[in-house]
């Protein structure tokens, strides 16, 4: 089996006056997201520091299952990057907790997962 075709992700020169990064998988350095759709870096994945951010690509979805985490029980899903299939992070399915909502739709990277590309 050959490579798969994945997305490059094109970083505009500057983003509300910060150089906009992209993030690449630290295995394969395959494109995954850029720091313009980051929501946040004070998140904690399993190995350490994570991002949680908006949109993700070149990834591949694994089974749906519920964890108890820090701040509820929710319906996730491990992503991983499609070319070497190393698992970076998971998706939010659906959250128990009314206020953990905003979640539902988005993606944690795991820090020690990805590296800045250029």
């Amino acid at each position: 089996m050959g490579l798969r075709n994945s997305v490059l992700l094109e970083a505009p020169q500057v983003v509300f006056g910060e150089k906009c990064i992209t993030f690449g998988c630290k295995n394969c350095s395959t494109h995954l997201s850029q720091s313009k759709q980051v929501i946040s870096d004070k998140y904690r994945g399993r190995l350490g520091n994570a991002f949680l951010v908006n949109k993700v690509v070149n990834i591949l979805r694994g089974q749906a299952e519920r964890r108890h985490m820090t701040t509820g029980l929710y319906m996730v899903c491990d992503i991983k990057c499609h070319q070497c299939k190393k698992v970076i992070g998971w998706e939010y399915l659906s959250a128990d907790d009314d206020t953990q909502q905003f979640k539902v739709g988005k993606f944690i990277l795991e820090a020690n997962g990805i590296i800045y590309v250029q």
